[in-house]
């Protein structure tokens, strides 16, 4: 049985919010910054994760991608 928490992204709430750039044009006199609201990208919109207990010190990173960095970065 899969464990499950609450997305730290979002809270739990299945949402976050997003900024959007509109630039300046011709038919635009002046660029803006609009905030809008959309399915929170962690957890799918869904509000709650698996519980892997593992991957908190890794933020999602996959433990081939890790070893990889190690391997090519360390010096």
């Amino acid at each position: 049985m899969t464990t499950t928490k609450t997305c730290p992204e979002c809270q739990g709430s299945g949402t976050q919010l997003f900024e959007r750039v509109h630039r300046h044009s011709a038919s635009n006199d002046s660029g803006f910054i609009e905030e809008y609201e959309d399915d929170c990208e962690n957890c799918g919109g869904v509000g709650r994760i698996d519980d892997d207990l593992d991957d908190d010190d890794d933020e999602g990173l996959d433990q081939d991608v890790l070893f990889f960095l190690y391997k090519n970065v360390k010096d």
